[in-house]
């Protein structure tokens, strides 16, 4: 796979982020990138006006509006407008434009199979519960790892006696690190076949009170967990099938555990908990 131009939509957050890293890492190719200020993915002509200019010939498609529970139950409407804008322009600009490869990254909150019309290739990937190094740390609005991680890193800094967690615990989850999705995708555009709704998963499935003991664990807080029953638990399980890619031989390489330490690390060096409060 080499392309002389790669747009990774949405390079800002935790998936985009993580492309970059390793598409710099390898000296590949010429890296597409804007902000939001730069281009508006929901605006349909300001992304037919940059696909026409710049003729990118690998799309990565990491943009999307994301958020946890709380910021789901809160902005529904929101959520799926943007969503379904950015979606619907880039997949549409990109078979207009003579688009040779794109990478959908979908999610298994709203499962969605999504046809394109034919290009030389596209793949449309749906991982699991993702967390990573760029992680969104919002106190309100981030999801489980990154959100548990803050308030049980501030309990510890601020010597409190317990921290609230949201639900009874009991529900069941699988996380990948990111930089893992990034391989998988990489590892499915160098096939031949064309691959479309791939689950990427890492197979570790835990709960969210075990979940919560391996944070505590690698934050060193010595503190309670007081799960609140009265806050809404979500989906009592969610795990992908990853049989497609078992199939081809792939597997995550990053253990929960480590992949937690490896964040925490980077939380720490970043000073998330100063300077993270938007």
């Amino acid at each position: 796979m080499k392309h002389s131009k790669i747009f990774i939509a949405g390079h800002t957050g935790l998936v985009g982020q993580a492309f970059v890293r390793k598409f710099q890492s390898d000296g590949n190719s010429t890296l597409l990138l804007r902000t939001h200020g730069g281009l508006d993915l929901a605006n349909q002509a300001a992304v037919s006006d940059f696909f026409s200019k710049e003729r990118p010939g690998l799309v990565i498609l990491a943009a999307a509006k994301v958020g946890g529970i709380l910021a789901n139950s809160t902005y529904p409407a929101e959520f799926i407008y943007e969503n379904l804008m950015i979606q619907s322009n880039d997949i549409h600009q990109s078979y207009l434009h003579g688009v040779k490869e794109l990478v959908y990254l979908g999610s298994t909150c709203a499962y969605l199979k999504n046809t394109l019309q034919p290009m030389k290739e596209d793949s449309t990937i749906m991982p699991t519960n993702l967390y990573g190094i760029h992680d969104n740390y919002h106190p309100e609005n981030s999801h489980v790892i990154p959100g548990m991680m803050r308030r049980i890193h501030e309990a510890k800094m601020a010597d409190l006696p317990e921290v609230e967690i949201w639900g009874s615990g009991l529900p069941k989850r699988e996380f990948l690190f990111v930089d893992d999705l990034v391989e998988a995708c990489l590892f499915l555009l160098d096939y031949d076949k064309y691959y479309s709704a791939v689950n990427i998963g890492s197979q570790e499935e835990v709960s969210i009170r075990e979940l919560a003991i391996m944070i505590n664990e690698v934050v060193g807080y010595k503190g309670r967990l007081a799960f609140d029953t009265s806050k809404p638990d979500g989906m009592p399980l969610k795990k992908v099938d990853t049989s497609k890619m078992d199939a081809l031989g792939w597997k995550a390489r990053t253990p929960l555990r480590e992949g937690l330490q490896e964040v925490y690390c980077w939380f720490l060096t970043n000073n998330i908990s100063k300077n993270n409060n938007s």
